[in-house]
């Protein structure tokens, strides 16, 4: 689950959360609704828009200071590598909304994802963030790994408004 691969804590997360690329089915929305939380998606692929909007990530505007948490595994972030080393990829799109996406989180509030972004990353400023990575060694439980598989798992703190 992507929860532990994210190594997020549910003891700990902050509400709202928003599962940005949460997949046809919103499993993890629906999973933490279970768990009592106030948790939300957004796909172009959702079938049930009870707790999730079926929008695609540039078409929807995110309101300032609002999401506790924000939970991304796979989705932006591939898209945004992959538009990133592209010869005629749309990287400025994605770096605008990945910026509007940190701008989104509330003081203290946290945006997890996986794969980690270091062209992007290196250049957050030390007083709004405070960037977390992790080496992951267990994609999902099927199998276990003893070295890292050069795939780092990401928390970004938003520490200022």
């Amino acid at each position: 689950m992507s929860i532990n691969v994210l190594n997020i804590n549910l003891e700990k997360i902050k509400e709202p959360i928003l599962d940005l690329g949460c997949g046809s089915n919103a499993k993890l929305v629906y999973y933490l609704r279970r768990l009592g939380m106030e948790a939300y998606g957004i796909d172009r692929t959702i079938k049930n828009t009870l707790y999730a909007i079926k929008a695609d990530w540039f078409e929807y505007e995110l309101k300032p200071n609002y999401w506790g948490t924000i939970i991304s595994h796979l989705s932006f972030k591939n898209h945004f590598r992959r538009n990133h080393f592209k010869k005629n990829g749309n990287h400025i799109a994605y770096a605008r909304k990945y910026m509007e996406l940190l701008d989104s989180l509330k003081p203290s509030g946290e945006f997890y994802y996986t794969p980690d972004l270091p062209f992007i990353e290196q250049f957050l400023s030390s007083d709004s963030y405070i960037v977390e990575k992790n080496d992951i060694k267990d994609i999902g439980g099927f199998f276990e790994y003893n070295e890292p598989l050069n795939i780092q798992s990401v928390k970004i703190k938003k520490i200022n408004s």
